[in-house]
């Protein structure tokens, strides 16, 4: 008896407003590139049942091209006759019940089995999926994780969306989410798996448990050396070392360059140049993080040279923390000056600040395209 386990594949994501030749947003089609990736090796793999544990789209109310990628997987995946169950996270969970689900679409399709009103049980053959999908109490889901009880003579799976207490990863942090205890998981001792969804990094939090993390890297918080899904073979031992396999799939990589102290003596952008020799940064989005720079040097620095310099990166930005009063208004770091200040007194981590923001103003930029 195998699975597949993913989740986090936020369809529909975009960022940046770079655009390929087709005007299409290059991050969105990265998250649709890795997704195919994984369901064609899924496919090849031809497990018994796939597993995806939330947060299929990145909102409850996905684009025309979000849902037809969605779509076309679950057609592959039918032709190949491998089940799915796929449950709502809270990026795909609507914060008012009027509203309908997108997850009805996906329900209408034989071999799908979209879970998002309340907690389902579905038998495959001799798997028995116990499916719970996001609540914004962490109360009533805690109750749902207790309630659940493996069927005896099945192999039994359950899967959620949730972070854990204690475990600070990638997407903790995102409107809607939710945590649950350790002790609930504890709870969850009797299931030969549980399948967990909403942390973008891979990991094992108990002999039976595992977060498969995200396919991309949506943001410079989330730099995991390896992105992918998991396969688990339920028919081995909880502690055989070959009861869970990780398969890659190839995210667009992300480079963070420094710090540069900008106190120095020599020419700033020389110096950039100079730290990123060696790295490869073809295709990448880059950061460069100066520190004690200077107001009026940052301005004088060489933004055409930099740009030529870094052409060949997808997107290339620097990030200043300046020596004395933060630049005025106009200045090219505004929004994160802003944001720095109005984080720090709200108790908010400034990186998931700036990301919603960079996001926010990239469905903008690709909303009024003509």
């Amino acid at each position: 008896m195998r699975i597949a386990h993913l989740a986090d594949t936020h369809l529909g994501y975009r960022h940046l407003t770079r655009t390929d030749e087709a005007g299409r947003n290059v991050r969105e089609q990265d998250v649709y590139r890795v997704f195919d990736e994984a369901i064609e090796r899924i496919i090849e793999l031809k497990p018994d049942a796939v597993i995806h544990a939330g947060d299929l789209f990145n909102s409850y109310h996905p684009t025309s091209r979000a849902l037809g990628a969605a779509l076309d997987a679950l057609r592959r995946l039918k032709r190949a006759r491998i089940p799915l169950v796929v449950i709502a996270g809270n990026h795909s969970t609507p914060r008012y019940a009027h509203v309908g689900h997108v997850f009805e679409v996906l329900g209408r399709f034989g071999g799908v089995h979209a879970v998002w009103r309340e907690p389902e049980t579905i038998e495959l053959g001799d798997l028995a999926v116990h499916a719970i999908p996001h609540h914004p109490d962490p109360h009533l889901l805690e109750q749902s994780i207790r309630a659940a009880e493996p069927r005896e003579g099945l192999a039994n799976v359950l899967v959620l969306h949730a972070g854990l207490d204690g475990l600070a990863r990638v997407g903790a942090g995102e409107a809607g989410s939710v945590s649950i205890s350790g002790g609930s998981l504890e709870a969850a001792a009797g299931f030969d798996y549980v399948a967990l969804g909403h942390l973008h990094a891979r990991e094992g939090v108990r002999v039976n448990a595992c977060y498969a993390g995200s396919l991309e890297r949506l943001s410079f918080a989330d730099q995991e050396t390896r992105k992918g899904f998991i396969e688990a073979d339920l028919s081995l031992a909880a502690s055989d070392p070959g009861r869970v396999r990780f398969h890659d799939t190839t995210p667009r990589p992300m480079a963070t360059i420094g710090p540069i102290d900008g106190s120095l003596d020599g020419d700033l952008a020389e110096r950039i140049i100079d730290a990123a020799a060696g790295i490869g940064l073809e295709g990448a989005i880059v950061r460069c993080l100066l520190i004690g720079v200077d107001q009026d040097l940052f301005r004088a620095l060489d933004l055409p040279r930099l740009r030529d310099q870094f052409a060949h990166c997808l997107h290339f930005e620097l990030r200043p923390e300046f020596a004395a009063t933060p630049p005025g208004i106009g200045a090219p770091q505004d929004l994160r000056a802003f944001l720095a200040a109005r984080g720090k007194r709200q108790g908010l981590q400034l990186e998931e600040l700036l990301e919603r923001a960079q996001r926010l103003l990239a469905e903008v930029d690709t909303a009024t395209e003509p």
